[in-house]
């Protein structure tokens, strides 16, 4: 299992990645879009499905540069996010791709596997705006925009969360999902 160690020059983007962890946002998700919520994702919440299925094998995300970030990001009683496995090159490229999220969110599961649940999209403002002249917008969908100065100390980023692998009772792009728990986190094998 690869683990991120971090240097100097990551301090900022992990800084980031993890405000963006602590910032409500808008809904949840569709697991077999047999929901009442499917609707609600559209079009992002399909293309995410299909294009992150591979990523259901965790050894698939660590051999294409996700690494564990994190651990398991719960709240004290919205749910939670799971496990986070951030690829940083994407972070700091500037470009926002339905077809390549930036974070991939993973559920523990109680045989010591990680479940992919949701992904995450996440762009640096000044880097999204450098290119950019209006917010970035995925299928229809805005990204949230977390200002600065933050109660983070943190450069302004937008942020989305696309729970397309996990039904969430709070709608397809929330934050937090009640049906996801970090109860069964640790040390985990490649599923």
């Amino acid at each position: 299992m690869k683990y991120f160690k971090p240097s100097i020059g990551c301090i900022t983007l992990t800084a980031i990645v993890m405000a963006s962890f602590m910032v409500p946002a808008g809904a949840a998700a569709v697991q077999g879009y047999s929901s009442g919520n499917a609707s609600e994702g559209g079009s992002l919440v399909y293309i995410v499905r299909n294009s992150s299925r591979r990523f259901r094998d965790v050894n698939v995300a660590y051999s294409e540069g996700y690494v564990n970030f994190l651990g398991c990001v719960s709240g004290p009683d919205m749910g939670a996010m799971g496990q986070h496995l951030v690829n940083f090159a994407l972070v700091g490229d500037g470009i926002l791709d339905p077809t390549q999220p930036e974070v991939l969110v993973y559920k523990p599961r109680p045989n010591g596997t990680l479940r992919l649940v949701a992904v995450e999209f996440l762009a640096l403002y000044d880097v999204w705006h450098a290119n950019n002249d209006a917010p970035p917008v995925l299928e229809g969908q805005s990204l949230f925009l977390v200002n600065s100065p933050n109660r983070f100390g943190l450069p302004a980023f937008y942020t989305m969360h696309v729970w397309a692998f996990e039904y969430n009772p709070n709608g397809a792009f929330a934050m937090w999902n009640p049906r996801v728990s970090c109860a069964h986190f640790g040390p985990y094998l490649a599923e």
